[in-house]
């Protein structure tokens, strides 16, 4: 009883779906892994199994007995990835990877038949990978540690391990859009006072940080609120909040000024004196009043 109760825990779920095929192999690696018998999802470990699973071993001869360790353990390891699938087409498909010397199936077989349906790692796989790698972006407001756990994910749908060394080529191409300045700050100073080149986590980390300084504020910054009021309003850009010398309005600058160059007509709203003399409509040094300079 507490060896089926153990079984049971070892069973990890499949959905028959490609999309899902990269986690349950790393589940089921792991938990394989656990009770000792990952090993047994390589092709080598046939060799360590009987000719046939009928044949007979004797227990007493240790060579026949590890045979027949080799072959429960198989059995064990076909039961679990079979009671795993959740669709038809995979209990089918394990059929179809059954042998006439194993009825019951050789786990590394049905194992590889998985891989080359749903992770075929080939040619065709590496530039699909590759296509992936080069279209990733960081974009401006988004976290720049994000794009490790899409590496992640891309190494995990493909079944590879991406060296930091590439990762950190990746990192660059995908940050340097945004973070320039950074990147090349971070590469030249690892590069003087450590004699190397700079790490994938090196760039994230100061990335991370530059992010972190402009998104104090919710992620928006001064560039993002001017080019929201330049959409909403094309005269926002450039536009003068001061007082015009001729009118006394606000709003132009006195070579702008809406009223010419005329003079005006003195009618005490900021326009001239009648005289063709632009009126002063500043404050006085001296008494603090408006309409007139402290010599006057």
């Amino acid at each position: 009883m507490a060896d089926q109760n153990y079984y049971q825990r070892l069973n990890v779920d499949f959905s028959g779906k490609r999309a899902d095929f990269p986690n349950y192999k790393i589940q089921l690696k792991a938990t394989l892994g656990m009770a000792g018998w990952a090993s047994m999802l390589e092709p080598s470990f046939m060799a360590t199994m009987p000719a046939a699973e009928s044949t007979v071993c004797d227990d007493a001869v240790p060579a026949e007995k590890a045979a027949n360790e080799a072959r429960v353990m198989n059995a064990k390891v076909v039961n679990c990835i079979i009671m795993g699938q959740k669709s038809d087409k995979m209990i089918n498909m394990i059929e179809l990877a059954k042998t006439v010397e194993y009825p019951s199936g050789i786990a590394c077989l049905i194992w590889a038949e998985m891989e080359n349906r749903f992770a075929p790692y080939d040619e065709i796989a590496e530039m699909d990978m590759e296509d992936e790698l080069a279209k990733l972006k960081i974009k401006k407001n988004e976290n720049p540690k994000d794009i490790a756990d899409t590496i992640a994910a891309i190494q995990i749908k493909y079944g590879c391990v991406i060296n930091d060394a590439r990762k950190a080529a990746i990192i660059m191409r995908a940050g340097k859009a945004h973070y320039a300045a950074v990147l090349t700050t971070t590469a030249n100073l690892i590069r003087i006072t450590k004699s190397r080149g700079a790490t994938a986590n090196e760039y994230l980390t100061e990335m991370h940080m530059q992010w972190r300084i402009e998104n104090k504020s919710g992620g928006k910054d001064d560039d993002e609120e001017v080019n929201k009021a330049a959409l909403a309003d094309p005269s926002f850009l450039g536009k003068f909040n001061g007082k015009c010398y001729k009118c006394g309005k606000t709003g132009h600058r006195a070579a702008n000024c809406p009223n010419g160059n005329s003079g005006g007509s003195g009618n005490g709203n900021g326009g001239t004196n009648g005289g063709g003399k632009a009126k002063f409509t500043g404050t006085c040094n001296n008494c603090g009043r408006v309409g007139h300079k402290a010599d006057k």
